[in-house]
């Protein structure tokens, strides 16, 4: 679609306050995280990417605010920026959860797939979660998958990446078992990566994954507009 359009045409209809109109007035440049997550965001040929990143940049093409990607970032450091004035402002696919919710305000979700495990082709059959006691399961460090994990089944021996393209290669190369994630994201970016011996198993225990766009606590402001917009 074509964005400047549609940023346009939400422009029309979306009333904001003079308030609000203001301070966005002040704030023209916004520091959005782009992390390893395809399709949803992701960097390809130097460029941010995905679902996540045209959300993000509609809304900021709508307020008339400048969109400065950060790259690079781990989401341990990204989460980390979030808490200094001048850091990340926005995590444009963002699941909602307690910790995160003490970090930034959150839109209406905007997408859904649910979790899966997968494995290499020919492994040992995995059916459930609790196949997966015994075995090295690789999972993305901070992600909302790691802390579900954590959570629901404490025994499990994690293997943590800071990226997902890290853990897809983990598990491809038998370093790991399972790995737990995004039916979209896992399946999209193995076929990107060229892991064909990559499958998913079996549906995992947890709800879907809801990609959210999450607003830094302190700005409460453009937090308001975009969860306006994304209604």
């Amino acid at each position: 679609p074509n964005l400047a359009q549609l940023a346009f045409r939400i422009r029309q209809q979306v009333p904001v306050s003079e308030e609000d109109h203001k301070w966005l007035s002040t704030k023209r440049r916004i520091p959005i995280q782009v992390g390893d997550y395809p399709p949803f965001h992701f960097v390809a040929d130097d460029m941010p990417q995905g679902i996540s990143i045209d959300y993000v940049r509609v809304m900021c093409m709508a307020h008339n605010l400048e969109c400065d990607f950060a790259q690079g970032l781990t989401t341990s450091e990204s989460i980390d920026s979030m808490q200094r004035p001048s850091g990340i402002a926005i995590q444009p696919g963002w699941q909602k959860n307690a910790e995160r919710e003490i970090l930034a305000n959150f839109t209406e979700s905007y997408i859904s797939s649910p979790y899966v495990i997968f494995q290499r082709q020919h492994s040992d059959r995995v059916l459930h979660m609790e196949d997966l006691l015994d075995k090295r399961v690789v999972v993305e460090k901070n992600y909302a998958i790691h802390d579900l994990l954590k959570s629901n089944f404490p025994e499990l021996e994690l293997i943590e990446t800071d990226f997902t393209t890290e853990a897809l290669k983990t598990l491809a190369a038998g370093q790991a078992e399972a790995y737990v994630s995004n039916l979209m994201a896992g399946h999209y970016l193995s076929l990107e990566l060229g892991l064909p011996n990559i499958v998913v198993a079996a549906p995992a225990a947890f709800e879907a994954n809801k990609l959210s766009i999450a607003v830094r606590k302190d700005w409460p402001e453009l937090a308001l507009s975009l969860i306006h917009i994304s209604e």
